[in-house]
């Protein structure tokens, strides 16, 4: 008897460690390493997803938005578009934004 309660005690004991152990993530760094918060992207920051041109019209997509020409986007406005960059202008400066070397593709409006 003596010895099914002693038994009976080390798994319990064993099952309440393992229990508040799997409650820790342990890719966790440790606490004492002081902890770098992750740099958002910027809100004004332009991603050009996408340039579309066929013989009646020039189109971006930029920031999941489509826009042409004149339009503007994050306080900049787009003064052209070309088959691998688009131009900006922002308070007399401008800003050439091109298309990554992955993006580009030529592709034939049908």
């Amino acid at each position: 008897m003596y010895k099914l309660i002693k038994v009976t005690t080390y798994v319990l004991a064993l099952m309440l460690a393992v229990s508040t152990y799997a409650g820790q993530d342990p890719m966790r760094p440790p606490s004492w390493i002081k902890q770098k918060s992750i740099s958002k992207v910027k809100s004004g920051s332009i991603k050009l997803q996408q340039i579309l041109i066929s013989k009646d019209r020039k189109v971006v997509i930029i920031n999941n938005q489509i826009l042409k020409e004149g339009q503007s986007i994050s306080g900049m406005k787009i003064t052209k578009i070309e088959a691998t960059q688009v131009m900006f202008r922002r308070a007399g400066v401008n800003k050439v934004i091109k298309l990554l070397p992955a993006a580009k593709g030529v592709k034939h409006e049908i």
